[in-house]
């Protein structure tokens, strides 16, 4: 049995299906490993982990035969990587199989295919929604997930709230928290996806892509690709309460806020807390590591400033939310605890820290 494909687009089906298998995580032998479908309507990848299942695909020049064979998908990769031929060859031998392109033959040892765990089912959606949005969404507030896996299944999750018309996507990692959508809606239905495991997958979908929930499943699909993942059981935190009417605003330059804490993130030790200080008509944004910085920036004030004291600000936490927004200027939301960044459908969240 053999089926004969076009070597760039094959390459560019295991890429996809690899998404999901990353040698980041504690994988099996099994997660290291494709299961090889050829049928009468072309070739299909499948790859798995213990939290989603991918298939994904393309089409052959030629085929003698429908077959399947399950084998590790790094030499495979490799090979397709570095063959220089326009077409390869891949061929089902006794236990393993042969990739041929142009001077290179490769023969890799197959795994039962009958060891494969068998293709989620997926019933009749309870609801389903366009998914080009939202993917914008869960990979803008991809920077507020934790940066670790070793944390609780509901902080490392994306939030999905929907009403009839309007949806919020919410991800935090307990200092802060990203928001995108409907921002002050209530929800009818709320889901937690899995947000550290399901970002690396989010890149091979495009804007035609859907994404449908049926009980504590969900499954992402486009025309080429399917990923079924569950959902994280839990509720997700109550973020609305940190939303409070701030105790003043101040308005300022995106891209000098940007310059400043730039610089103050190249001067402060890490995970030191740049000091913002109000002062007349100038916000200053002042760091002391291996040198002293005291940066001035033009500011509009509103409300009252009760705040007399300086706040302290993670750099790297407001460089990040500065990178998701689009305006010329910002307005902070400076609280008792946090300050917030706000645009249409996007918000940022940051908790103060403690300054000496």
């Amino acid at each position: 049995m053999k089926v004969k494909a076009n070597r760039k687009e094959l390459l560019q089906a295991a890429e996809r299906a690899m998404k999901v298998t990353r040698k980041s995580y504690d994988t099996t032998s099994l997660e290291e490993c494709f299961l090889f479908e050829v049928d009468g309507e072309g070739i299909t990848l499948h790859a798995c982990t213990q939290v989603a299942y991918l298939k994904t695909g393309c089409a052959y020049t030629a085929a003698d035969g429908t077959f399947s064979c399950a084998f590790p998908y790094d030499q495979f990769v490799a090979t397709l990587k570095t063959a220089r031929s326009e077409t390869v060859v891949l061929e089902l031998l006794d236990h393993k199989v042969q990739l041929s392109g142009g001077r290179i033959r490769l023969q890799i040892p197959c795994m039962d295919p009958k060891a494969w765990p068998k293709e989620p089912s997926f019933g009749d959606p309870d609801y389903e929604l366009p998914a080009g949005e939202l993917l914008g969404a869960f990979r803008e507030c991809s920077h507020s997930l934790p940066a670790g896996e070793n944390v609780l299944p509901v902080l490392g999750s994306y939030c999905v709230e929907c009403t009839k018309e309007h949806w919020k996507v919410t991800s935090m990692d307990g200092r802060r928290i990203s928001i995108r959508g409907d921002i002050r809606g209530s929800a009818v239905t709320q889901n937690l996806l899995q947000g550290l495991k399901l970002a690396p997958v989010l890149g091979i979908f495009g804007d035609g892509a859907r994404l449908a929930f049926c009980g504590e499943d969900a499954m992402l699909y486009d025309a080429q690709s399917t990923v079924y993942f569950r959902t994280v059981d839990g509720r997700y935190f109550d973020v609305e309460r940190l939303l409070v009417k701030p105790a003043y605003t101040v308005t300022v330059s995106r891209e000098e806020l940007q310059e400043a804490f730039t610089l103050a993130l190249g001067i402060l030790p890490s995970n030191e807390p740049a000091r913002l200080v109000m002062d007349q008509d100038l916000l200053r944004v002042q760091a002391v590591g291996n040198a002293s910085l005291d940066c001035e920036i033009p500011a509009a004030f509103a409300g009252e400033r009760k705040r007399a004291i300086p706040i302290g600000l993670n750099p790297k936490y407001l460089l990040d939310a500065l990178k998701t927004l689009e305006r010329e200027t910002v307005t902070v939301q400076v609280g008792d605890a946090c300050v917030i960044m706000e645009e249409d459908q996007r918000l940022e969240l940051i908790c103060l820290c403690r300054i000496r």
